[in-house]
């Protein structure tokens, strides 16, 4: 018997970095923690698949519970050693599969960040972490490729017309059809959660991170599949948001998808120390680097 176990069941959980909130939230259920010893293999942004795992073939036998996403959902640009992964669980171990959800019709400017790699480890003065703006805007690169001054990019960005700039209606059909495809061969589903509650709740907080109540509509799943009861009540009223940052969303996205957690002058937890308007948001994201 594996030592860790302490006469637990054993759970191998295996996702991305969203994955560190199911397994907080797994945790705070009493009977899943009583139950099981939660085995966590999480990537992060800069990490190689599962050549970086190492997950035994002894913890992969005695497993009582696999739980995994979906391949498809997530790029990690490692695919083929992640399906040698899946292949390697035994038959005989129960699987769930996970979703991994990105929800661009907030943040419809995301791109990639090519001033990142320019950034060394110096720390902001605003933080004390270094200072990284891992979701790029390309609206802002543009105007930056322009040569136009942080004042004006300002002005420019706040004055977009969404009606005119693009058809923000059509790309959220277009992102839930592209993933409701996908979650077909899902066993936890969330689709239909996230079309009629994201303007209600903060279901993300970036684009590619959930907020707590997508956190939660999951685990609740993963409970009732394995036959225990959701996370009490309380969990829903005492923690604060598992994932960061919290990336602001423009004001005129606010009013067309009619989002009622946020308003317009809402302040963002960028990090531990930083609570941001967009517009303060914007200004340090032109500035940085």
């Amino acid at each position: 018997m594996n030592p860790q176990l302490k006469g637990k069941k054993s759970c191998i959980l295996v996702t991305t970095c969203i994955g560190r909130a199911f397994a907080y939230l797994l945790k705070r259920s009493d009977a899943f923690f009583q139950d099981y010893e939660l085995f966590e293999f999480i990537t992060e942004r800069q990490t190689p698949l599962a050549s970086e795992f190492d997950i035994p073939d002894e913890l992969l036998d005695g497993c009582s519970l696999f739980l995994s996403l979906t391949p498809g959902w997530a790029d990690w640009g490692n695919e083929k050693t992640y399906h040698d992964l899946l292949a390697r669980v035994p038959a005989h171990v129960p699987r769930l599969s996970l979703p991994y959800p990105v929800f661009l019709p907030l943040w419809p400017y995301h791109s990639s960040e090519p001033r990142n790699d320019l950034v060394n480890d110096r720390p902001s003065r605003f933080s004390n972490r270094p200072i990284c703006f891992p979701y790029g805007d390309a609206f802002v690169q543009s105007l930056l490729r322009q040569g136009l001054g942080k004042a004006e990019i300002i002005r420019k960005y706040l004055a977009i017309d969404w009606d005119e700039a693009m058809d923000l209606d059509a790309l959220l059909a277009k992102v839930l059809d592209i993933q409701r495809a996908k979650e077909r061969h899902t066993d936890v589903k969330i689709i239909d959660f996230i079309e009629g509650r994201f303007r209600e709740k903060q279901l993300f907080v970036t684009m590619n991170h959930i907020g707590n109540d997508l956190a939660i509509h999951i685990v609740d799943q993963i409970l009732e599949k394995i036959g225990l009861e959701p996370l009490d009540p309380a969990v829903h009223r005492t923690i604060s948001q598992l994932m960061a940052p919290e990336l602001p969303i423009h004001p005129g996205i606010i009013d067309h998808f009619n989002l009622r957690y946020v308003t317009k002058d809402h302040r963002y937890r960028l990090d531990d120390r930083q609570l941001l308007t967009f517009e303060d948001y914007l200004g340090r994201y032109i500035d940085f680097a």
